[in-house]
């Protein structure tokens, strides 16, 4: 096993939440930006983050989780999502470098049969990007189940598969409350 396939495994979730009884821990910051009349406010929902930026008549939302490599306090995955038509959710997932680009990634809820290919369109010095797109049914799946899973493979060696889990832990919630704030009838 290489230093690559240690290092892409070596990682863990990031909660954004801390011990609590409810269903969510708001931090609601509003922070306004100096000389404008936007603020941004985000609320933690588990391990999902609502993050949102109000400008004047319209609130903007993505959900976001970050997974973290303990041992090197440095990000291995990013996903961030936004609710911006009916029914569907697009983003960006931010897998590490050392990801083959080449090779087929893929998204997978929990065990199900629904298994979405996503293309990695380019990496930069934070990691490699990829679009990322959910319909319906997939958001059902999403909402319902434990774990997303992302599969590659390692660029080095014999690329070997790797997998990340994103916990879906507060994912509901946060994804109705998204929606609540950024619909024409939310007055915040």
């Amino acid at each position: 096993m290489g230093t690559l396939h240690i290092a892409l495994f070596a990682f863990s979730m990031v909660s954004y939440s801390s011990a609590q009884t409810g269903p969510y821990l708001a931090t609601q910051a509003m922070i306004p930006s100096p000389g404008s009349s936007t603020s941004q406010f985000q609320e933690d929902y588990r391990d999902w983050r609502v993050a949102c930026v109000v400008i004047p008549d319209k609130t903007e939302c993505t959900l976001q989780q970050h997974l973290v490599d303990e041992r090197r306090q440095k990000n291995v995955l990013d996903i961030e999502l936004g609710a911006r038509t009916a029914g569907k959710l697009d983003g960006t997932l931010v897998l590490p470098l050392g990801i083959a680009i080449d090779r087929e990634t893929s998204l997978q809820v929990d065990d199900g049969a629904d298994k979405r290919i996503v293309q990695i369109q380019t990496c930069l010095p934070a990691g490699c990007l990829a679009r990322i797109a959910f319909d319906g049914d997939f958001m059902k799946s999403l909402r319902k189940g434990a774990k997303l899973k992302v599969s590659g493979f390692a660029a080095s060696g014999d690329g070997i598969p790797v997998t990340f889990a994103i916990s879906l832990d507060g994912f509901p919630e946060a994804l109705d409350r998204s929606i609540a704030l950024t619909s024409p009838q939310s007055m915040r």
